[in-house]
């Protein structure tokens, strides 16, 4: 059996090494990274559409922030259409807080409220519903996805 070098990454797939067991070229630790920052990413997506009211400026900091997670950590790794497609739907997932905000923030009857306590409506007792509609959520992952996807396959070899 051979054993690997310091800085190579043992790997027992063989789909990934052929007949070997050794992959050199990191593709076994990449696809665990996207993997991992996927799930992350969706999970706090997940979090952030479940709460009821309007989206808010917390939501854009943590969407920004997981986006540069996915840049920065998945978009230097070879992959392939639909992992590319993949990629581009989790930008697009995290384009949605922002988007929305933007949103909302232009349709708030009083914008610095908004700003500072994330409420539409300086009332504690009022429902606190988002004024952005499902066309703009469906729009902005549509848009967004759809150019990152076009972006990813343009700069894969």
């Amino acid at each position: 059996m051979q054993r690997p070098l310091s800085h190579q990454k043992t790997c027992y797939d063989p789909a990934v090494t052929g007949e070997g067991i050794v992959a050199t070229d990191g593709r076994a630790e990449a696809r665990t990274d996207i993997a991992a920052l996927s799930a992350g990413v969706v999970a706090v997506a997940v979090a952030m559409f479940v709460v009821p009211g309007p989206f808010d400026v917390i939501g854009v900091m943590i969407a920004i922030t997981l986006a540069l997670l996915i840049v920065g950590y998945v978009w230097d790794h070879p992959r392939d259409r639909r992992q590319s497609l993949a990629v581009a739907a989790l930008l697009g997932i995290m384009a949605i807080p922002v988007v929305s905000f933007a949103v909302e923030l232009a349709l708030a009857p009083d914008r610095m409220l908004l700003l500072e306590t994330g409420k539409l409506v300086a009332c504690e007792d009022c429902e606190q519903e988002s004024s952005v509609n499902h066309f703009w959520l469906v729009a902005t992952w549509l848009v967004v996805g759809g150019a990152a996807f076009l972006t990813d396959r343009r700069s894969q070899p």
